[in-house]
């Protein structure tokens, strides 16, 4: 990661990196995540950028410290979300203590340890928690809209995972 980056953007570099390192092993197949575009929302960009993801899309929210402070948002569409849900499930083998939310925190793991290398100042990710804008999304919308404030980074993903699932 280049230093000259801004750390949201090595952030998502991060992650991402993580993801490739980390999912595969945990899904028990192939995984990527590979960064399609990246744009700063700002003012009232921030609740349309939000607004825009609504339908049918699982949420992860979990707030970070140290070497940055935010609030992360992982937005999955429906077939995505599902089939990170069923690939999760799956890899588990009946084990119900593994669930959507540890897969993230791992992923999230692996983020922090790449972020904090060569740096005095640690990441440190909270609690993961998981919404479904099917529920009420006018209401998530405008928590989610309070909770990010007035700037938000939108970072566009591919996925791919296991033989069926490309979004």
């Amino acid at each position: 990661m280049s230093m000259a980056e801004p750390l949201e953007k090595q952030l998502i570099t991060a992650f991402s990196a993580a993801w490739g390192a980390t999912a595969p092993s945990l899904l028990g197949c192939a995984s990527t995540l590979g960064l399609l575009a990246q744009r700063e929302a700002q003012g009232d960009e921030v609740r349309s950028a939000l607004e825009a993801a609504q339908s049918g899309t699982t949420v992860f929210a979990v707030q970070f410290s140290g070497l940055l402070t935010g609030l992360l948002l992982c937005l999955l569409d429906s077939a995505a979300g599902e089939g990170i849900v069923n690939l999760v499930r799956e890899s588990a083998g009946g084990n119900e203590h593994k669930d959507d939310r540890e897969f993230i925190g791992s992923i999230l793991g692996g983020t922090a340890e790449r972020l904090s290398i060569g740096s005095s100042a640690p990441l440190n990710f909270g609690e993961v928690a998981q919404f479904d804008f099917s529920t009420d999304p006018a209401a998530l919308v405008s928590r989610l809209a309070a909770a990010t404030g007035q700037s938000l980074w939108v970072n566009t993903f591919s996925l791919a995972a296991g033989a069926g699932l490309n979004s």
